[in-house]
């Protein structure tokens, strides 16, 4: 199943409004980076994957395949770990976002690693749902790559140098990064380099925060189940309260993965 506006909305549009496809163990997860992922798989052994640039041309004209809806079957992978850079540089909201950009920066300080690496696993969890689910998605694709590092040279630190630049943000207002924005980009890519050695952490809760979100669940029922019961006492209500006015909630137990 395909969710998005379609054909033209990949490059510079919210990951929300992407077209996507749901992915086990993830969630919705734009098509383009799953088609990607899947010529990259073929290549994985390929020296240099996102380190190697490909060629502007070729890439200019797979993008415009790409956003007229055509495949991507027989492209040069270089080219698609181009624009999947390219992809992530462009989203209007980073992928990691910009209101938990400080977050993630203060998690990564915290003195004992392994407290740190848990607390930012524990900040992912309140990333949009399409973002967590893009980002362990992405982030299990490059720990792939990563554990051929011995035939790509692609370890995850190699893979954070080159991409956490597109993953964070960092919003230089100059071509030439000042001393403060060096240090930033240097906490930024040890970051991304948890995440990818921690992927298959991303979105995951202990079994005993689960079976407490469960019952919260149990006892106060799902989004659409009280958003229902608030439907019913606004009616009650003689009608005070237009239905396009019910009261919304961002976040939702379901699909929370155990471990």
């Amino acid at each position: 199943m395909i969710m998005g506006d379609g054909p033209g909305d990949i490059f510079g549009n919210y990951l929300s409004m992407v077209p996507c496809v749901y992915i086990a163990d993830c969630g919705y997860v734009p098509k383009f980076l799953v088609d990607a992922a899947s010529l990259i798989h073929e290549h994985i052994e390929q020296e240099g994957l996102f380190r190697k640039s490909g060629s502007v041309s070729r890439q200019k004209q797979l993008k415009q395949h790409i956003e007229n809806g055509k495949g991507m079957q027989d492209a040069n992978v270089y080219d698609v770990t181009g624009l999947i850079k390219q992809f992530f540089r462009k989203l209007p909201e980073p992928l990691l976002t910009s209101v938990y950009h400080d977050s993630f920066i203060k998690c990564y300080n915290i003195d004992q690693s392994d407290v740190s690496t848990q607390a930012l696993l524990s900040l992912c969890l309140l990333l949009p749902g399409e973002h967590l689910s893009t980002l362990r998605y992405f982030m299990l694709l490059l720990s792939d790559v990563a554990s051929y590092a011995e035939q790509n040279k692609m370890d995850a630190t190699n893979l954070s140098v080159v991409l956490a630049p597109n993953i964070m943000h960092l919003n230089s207002k100059t071509e030439k990064m000042n001393s403060s924005e060096e240090k930033l980009l240097q906490v930024q890519t040890t970051i991304v380099e948890i995440l990818i050695k921690s992927a298959a952490l991303i979105g995951m809760v202990s079994n005993e925060v689960f079976e407490k979100a469960s019952l919260i669940t149990e006892i106060f029922g799902t989004d659409d189940e009280l958003d229902a019961s608030c439907e019913t006492l606004e009616e009650s209500r003689d009608h005070l309260k237009k239905k396009d006015k019910r009261r919304k909630r961002s976040g939702s137990f379901q699909g929370i993965i155990p471990c």
